[in-house]
């Protein structure tokens, strides 16, 4: 007896946690979007409409939405208070950087505009470090928080640099935090179209953050995520499927005498309960016809010959 079909038909909703598809609809979405192009130094010809596309995406999908173009320090502090403002407790918060960035000892850092850079020493005052965003986002206590970085390209300032740290530090972000890079850390790759692809991936209904990342790097092999422990959907399915139809699709799939017997210990009184007793009354008749049928020796003449060799 196998129900491979309906688990295959109910796979996209195995990861939705408990939260309700109407908290999910009503929970406070905000972001902070920046596309910083217009440097004098490399300038970065589509971070600004990447980032433009992205602000779209985001405000379509219910997020209020803080946005920056080719942003002074300045303005990117000021955009970080109305930020921080924004957030509340249990809320998705989304910060989505397309510039450049640069890797100090261990430290990643954004690159305002008209911002010259003189030397390593000289980032830690002229550019904003990328962990006192995520601190920001922390620290408010969201249920989710979400950092996309679309900045894969070469240090413009290399030459005037001690060390030659390359492309994004490693993030170790807690576990209600999701990291997806266009490339990993440390890696250096040619500009692509990550913002356009991972929107295109994003966009897709009832697909959850987690199935979404995944597909993301599966498809396009370069992009870097590490997901976390809360499902998210930028835009909802029509319906969850609860805990307990989650069990039900992986006992069907299972199709075992155990796994029935587990199902209904966790939930006796489910509306399945009567269709998993079934299953497994049948599984276990067919297990102890499997034990009384008694296993007939083969006395054909090569096999009693093989017998009798063995013996020896």
């Amino acid at each position: 007896m196998h129900y491979l079909f309906l688990f295959l038909l109910l796979v996209s909703f195995l990861n939705a946690d408990n939260i309700s598809l109407d908290t999910m609809k009503n929970e406070k979405r905000v972001a902070f979007v920046i596309g910083n192009g217009a440097y004098d130094e490399s300038p970065m010809d589509n971070a600004v409409s990447d980032a433009q596309k992205m602000k779209a995406f985001l405000e379509m999908n219910n997020f209020e939405v803080i946005y920056l173009e080719n942003a002074s320090k300045r303005e990117l502090i000021k955009g970080l208070r109305e930020f921080n403002y924004l957030m509340e407790k249990k809320c998705v918060a989304l910060f989505y950087y397309n510039g450049h960035t640069v890797h100090v000892k261990k430290k990643n850092y954004l690159i305002p505009t008209e911002t010259f850079i003189e030397s390593d020493y000289h980032v830690l005052y002229k550019a904003i470090e990328l962990d006192a965003i995520i601190n920001k986002m922390r620290l408010s206590q969201n249920r989710l928080n979400i950092i996309i970085l679309d900045s894969a390209q070469d240090n413009p300032f290399n030459e005037r640099f001690r060390t030659e740290e390359k492309g994004l530090a490693a993030i170790v972000p807690d576990k209600s935090t999701d990291l997806i890079f266009s490339a990993a850390p440390n890696k250096i790759v040619p500009p692509y179209a990550f913002t356009t692809k991972l929107i295109s991936v994003l966009s897709r209904r009832g697909a959850s953050n987690k199935e979404s990342f995944e597909q993301m790097k599966t498809r396009f092999k370069t992009p870097y995520q590490i997901t976390s422990n809360q499902s998210f959907y930028f835009n909802l399915p029509f319906r969850l499927i609860s805990k307990e139809e989650k069990r039900w699709v992986e006992t069907l799939a299972l199709d075992s005498a155990s796994a029935y017997s587990a199902y209904l210990l966790r939930y006796p009184a489910s509306k399945y309960a009567a269709f998993a007793k079934a299953n497994l009354a049948e599984l276990k008749k067919d297990e102890k016809k499997e034990e009384r049928t008694p296993v007939k020796e083969d006395l054909s003449p090569d096999h009693v010959g093989e017998n009798l060799l063995q013996e020896k």
